[in-house]
């Protein structure tokens, strides 16, 4: 049965398009034509349960390549944990983190532009809880702005079932920065030998909001940036000096359990 080697777990809004991209263009890498299969997640309606449907997905798949899937959605999820590790206990899992209020905010204007999300930010963090709690019109997905963002209850979840080894946490703020390197060190994680090969990309998820400014805007760097766009609905809305504030203290506590477990630097 043809299952993944590795799979690209999230987090969503955190740049999992871009590594996805980048991981794709490998010549020893392959991935199904779907970026985003919601297996685990079971949100595919046409794969239900089936691992034997999952598995024809990789059947392509040419021989001694390592076989991968993305989809962001797995980290936060309720229950894909456990069963991503009854089907594949042995896969790798990658995951791709984000400064948690940049992704806030991110996902916040991704609902603007969705038109799903018609209340200010700091409303809408306050009724977070409430709308998570009615199960329909996937509203998981466009108001689960602090849930997706608190890294290290994810982290924690998916380490009790796969153990350090099999996890790879790498930061999109170091991607932007260091493509070269960042993709070197996840290549040598897979077990791949060669050196990564990084060419234009056509197509990346628009997951920016604010502005970022890496020092050095080069190569692959240019072009990602150059992609990060939203539309006028979503420009419009603008992060408070209010909202960055209590964002800030809210993930204070988040952000220094997360350096813990990572044992380094968080690079925001």
């Amino acid at each position: 049965m043809n299952v993944p080697d590795f799979l690209i777990i999230g987090g969503m809004r955190c740049g999992t398009t871009t590594l996805h991209e980048l991981l794709r263009r490998q010549p020893s890498i392959f991935f199904p034509e779907t970026k985003e299969v919601h297996f685990f997640d079971k949100r595919n309606i046409d794969l239900g349960d089936s691992v034997e449907d999952y598995s024809d997905l990789f059947s392509a798949c040419p021989v001694n390549n390592l076989t991968g899937e993305a989809t962001p959605d797995y980290l936060s999820t309720e229950g894909c944990d456990e069963f991503i590790f009854r089907t594949i206990p042995e896969v790798k899992l990658l995951i791709i983190l984000r400064n948690p209020l940049d992704r806030v905010w991110s996902h916040y204007q991704f609902s603007v532009e969705e038109n799903v999300e018609t209340l200010e930010l700091m409303s809408a963090l306050i009724e977070e809880n409430k709308r998570l709690k009615i199960k329909s019109d996937h509203s998981d997905i466009f108001f689960s702005y602090l849930q997706r963002s608190r890294h290290i209850e994810h982290l924690i979840r998916f380490e009790r079932l796969f153990g350090r080894d099999q996890m790879k946490v790498v930061f999109f703020e170091e991607l932007i920065q260091n493509p070269q390197q960042v993709l070197s060190d996840i290549l040598g994680y897979l077990g791949v030998s060669m050196q990564p090969v990084l060419e234009d990309l056509p197509h990346l998820n628009k997951i920016d909001s604010q502005p970022l400014e890496p020092t050095h805007k080069t190569g692959v760097v240019n072009r990602i940036l150059s992609r990060l766009k939203i539309d006028n609905a979503a420009r419009k809305r603008k992060l408070t000096s209010t909202d960055r504030k209590y964002l800030q203290s809210y993930f204070f506590e988040h952000n220094q359990k997360l350096q813990s477990w990572l044992g380094r630097p968080l690079p925001w």
